[in-house]
């Protein structure tokens, strides 16, 4: 019987029994004993009223007071709520039932019971109502303990269910992260045993046709199949039906949620309210999401080599949502110094998994624009092919030949501009060129000789060179030196007049090909000579007193190279012949003497006299005139050498011809010793006079 009156105060006032014993269900005028949460008990007379509140069940609320002297005004409630009837309540001599007794009210002494509503009796036993007095005990509450049947029973009744007695079912067990709280859905659903009695109305009430409820589906798919057994006093299998429950959040628990927004193992929290206690804790996962269809940018796709590492900046974005670096992704690079398509590889970490790839190029460093040295820049002939080595450096890294670039040289023999073309392989592209210079070799001064305030100057040739430069000067360090230049790599000898006579002078000399010029030889030095002997005067006079030798007659140092004479042919040849100057027709054969008459004009003889040292001063008559001096006219030309005297080719009678009357093929000599001899100085007819500078 004690055993039925629990199952039916755990299965319908669960929510309504707050403590122990004595405040839920009494009748007026019992004799109750109140137990305080501190473990207290008080005993007094019970007064009840009653209330009824709701409208669709009407729910009986029943308030006890114990009055005593020592404890007045405390007050405990007891509320039914939400039952389909209201069980009714027998004072505690009721126990009789328990033993056989038919009528509840038989040994009470007592009026009828008071029936608060409902209709099933022997339900629930309260505290005794006589005299008084606490209920006797008897000897099975000796053995309970010294409790009472009432006080062993409810003592093991539970106030709440506690949640992990309830079964939870999580919508999903595993998510993928989203960045915000994931919340799946929680359902709790309690699975309870029915008393025998409930099992057999149901079943009574199925089979006359009453609709069964309709269980919650969740319900139906966590529900067992198959009955419960449990055994019976005899020993005896007894069949226990049970029914699943949904219970509802915010009434029967409440849910929170934790470690939900990252990836990782997330928790549900599950904590009992009203008829529920306790706590329970379930788990989720959350997945990290794959970058690999992400949006990913590069600061820079395309960069030259540098011999250093590329490593473009990355950004990573998931629709709108920019990533954080080390927190959401990490980057490695590869192949990112050579020249080629670099990698950087994004690897999502913490919420984040998977790759994704993107490439970049690195292109080819155009040599051209780097800095490119050669082992020399200058170098002299030899006759031998010039290479300088070659050094080429970007930044501070030197390239290497063979790998890096490639070498060939041009016009490197000869004096000139020699070309080195560096051409850029592997990380390079493009070409880089060089240049270096090959000078002509020293020309070193062979001799100098002394003349009559001249000095006569001869060198090695230089087949390299197309002219000569000779420096002169009275200082030994050529401080206001004097240079001549002379247009000719095949001349080796040169005169420089207009000397001071006994002074010494300094000479230095070098060959140039063009604007390429060799180094200075080693200087020589060589006193002008204080003598009134002129070579080319000499030479004159003796051409003059050779009769063999006629006007318009073929004669040259050399008989396989007949020169003919004229008076601008005499004074060149004396020049040409004694180192002063070069007035032969180059192109010609050596010795083939310009015509004054039919071959260099006015203004080039003049040129020629002025390359040779002459300077042009007016002819003021011939007391003026000093040994050396060129007599000049357009018609004629002629030596001054002294005494009033001059050397000239007249021909006959002071004629361009010779004595024969020939102008000029013949083979006859000077016969009668007129066609070129020394004449008293003509006082007149000459235009100007050429005269050696520092004379």
């Amino acid at each position: 019987m004690i055993r039925k009156v629990m199952d039916l105060i755990k299965r319908k006032w669960r929510r309504t029994i707050a403590v122990c014993t004595a405040a839920a269900l009494m009748l007026p005028g019992n004799m109750a004993y109140a137990s305080a949460g501190d473990g207290t008990k008080t005993e007094g007379v019970i007064a009840v009223s009653e209330e009824t509140v709701g409208t669709e069940q009407a729910d009986t609320v029943y308030t006890a007071q114990v009055a005593d002297a020592g404890q007045t005004d405390t007050v405990w409630s007891a509320q039914a709520a939400d039952m389909e009837q209201v069980d009714t309540v027998y004072p505690e001599q009721v126990r009789a039932a328990a033993s056989g007794q038919t009528d509840p009210a038989a040994d009470t002494g007592t009026d009828d019971p008071q029936i608060f509503s409902g209709g099933v009796e022997d339900e629930v036993i309260v505290a005794d109502d006589s005299q008084g007095e606490s209920p006797e005990s008897s000897a099975e509450d000796s053995a309970a303990g010294g409790m009472n049947e009432w006080q062993a029973a409810t003592a093991d009744a539970p106030d709440t269910i506690d949640l992990s007695e309830c079964m939870v079912s999580v919508q999903e067990s595993s998510f993928t992260y989203t960045g915000e709280e994931i919340r799946p859905v929680v359902s709790v659903f309690y699975k309870e045993t029915l008393p025998e009695e409930e099992t057999e109305e149901k079943s009574a009430g199925q089979e006359v046709g009453e609709e069964a409820e309709e269980k919650p589906a969740e319900a139906e798919d966590i529900e067992e199949s198959g009955e419960n057994l449990t055994e019976t006093e005899d020993g005896q299998a007894a069949e226990e039906s049970t029914e699943t429950k949904l219970l509802t959040e915010g009434e029967d628990y409440q849910v929170t949620y934790a470690e939900n927004v990252n990836a990782g193992t997330a928790e549900i929290i599950l904590v009992g309210i009203g008829a529920y206690s306790g706590t329970r804790t379930e788990t989720f996962t959350i997945k990290p999401r794959s970058i690999s269809k992400f949006t990913v940018g590069l600061s820079y796709t395309s960069y030259t080599y540098n011999r250093k590492e590329h490593k473009p900046k990355v950004t990573l974005k998931w629709g709108s949502i920019g990533l954080t670096l080390k927190t959401d992704y990490k980057k490695t690079y590869s192949n990112n110094i050579n020249v080629g398509k670099g990698t950087v590889t994004i690897t999502g970490i913490g919420n984040y998994c998977g790759t994704i790839k993107k490439t970049f190029t690195i292109k080819q460093k155009s040599i051209s624009s780097l800095t490119g040295k050669l082992s020399y820049k200058t170098t002299t002939y030899s006759g031998k092919r010039k290479k300088p080595g070659v050094k080429i450096k970007q930044g501070d890294s030197r390239l290497v030949a063979g790998k890096d670039y490639k070498v060939s040289y041009a016009n490197n023999k000869h004096v000139g501009k020699a070309t080195v073309t560096i051409k850029g392989k592997g990380n390079y592209k493009g070409t880089l060129k060089l240049k270096f210079t090959i000078l002509p070799k020293k020309t070193a001064v062979k001799s100098l000789t002394s003349s009559f305030r001249s000095i006569i100057v001869k060198w090695s040739k230089n087949t390299e060179a197309s002219g000569y430069e000779i420096c002169y000067s009275t200082s030994a360090s050529f401080k206001n030196c004097v240079k001549v230049k002379i247009k000719s790599g095949s001349t080796t000898s040169k005169r420089i007049s207009g000397l001071s006579a006994g002074k010494k002078y300094y000479f230095k000399i070098r060959a140039f090909k063009g604007k390429f010029k060799s180094k200075w030889c080693k200087k020589r030095s060589k006193t002008v000579y204080a003598t009134s002997n002129i070579d080319y005067v000499n030479w004159a006079i003796s051409i003059a007193n050779n009769n063999a030798v006629g006007y318009g007659h073929y004669w040259g140092p050399n008989p396989n190279y007949p020169v003919s004479i004229s008076c601008a042919g005499l004074v060149g040849m004396a020049l040409t012949l004694n180192g002063y100057g070069d007035f032969r027709t180059y192109g010609k054969t050596p010795y083939d003497w310009m015509y004054w008459d039919n071959t260099m004009s006015d203004a080039t003889y003049r040129q020629k006299l002025r390359e040779c040292g002459f300077q042009q001063i007016p002819f003021t008559g011939v007391s003026n005139l000093q040994p050396g001096d060129i007599l000049y006219s357009v018609a004629h030309t002629g030596i001054y050498v002294g005494n009033g005297a001059s050397v000239e080719a007249r021909g006959s009678g002071a004629q361009h011809w010779d004595s024969h009357g020939l102008w000029t093929g013949n083979t006859y000599a000077d016969d009668d010793g007129i066609e070129i001899a020394v004449y008293p100085c003509p006082s007149s007819g000459w235009e100007c006079v050429f005269r050696m500078r520092g004379w």
